[in-house]
């Protein structure tokens, strides 16, 4: 199998470093990323109704499909 890194591994980051920041999350913001709080959460009202009622008709219809 061939395969090519995405970035060079640096010996100095743990492996779980080594993914985020390979998918572009900077290495000052692992640690907040890991560890996030209450106000990383998004408040609902900011997606609008008529995008939440037609989130909640698809969950509700994947429940009903198994």
């Amino acid at each position: 199998m061939r395969y090519k890194l995405i970035k060079d591994v640096d010996p100095q980051l743990s492996a779980i470093q080594q993914v985020l920041f390979n998918r572009g999350i900077k290495l000052s913001d692992i640690h907040h990323y890991l560890n996030t709080t209450d106000d990383d959460i998004s408040n609902v009202e900011m997606f609008g109704e008529d995008r939440i009622k037609a989130a909640v008709a698809a969950l509700v219809t994947a429940i009903n499909n198994n």
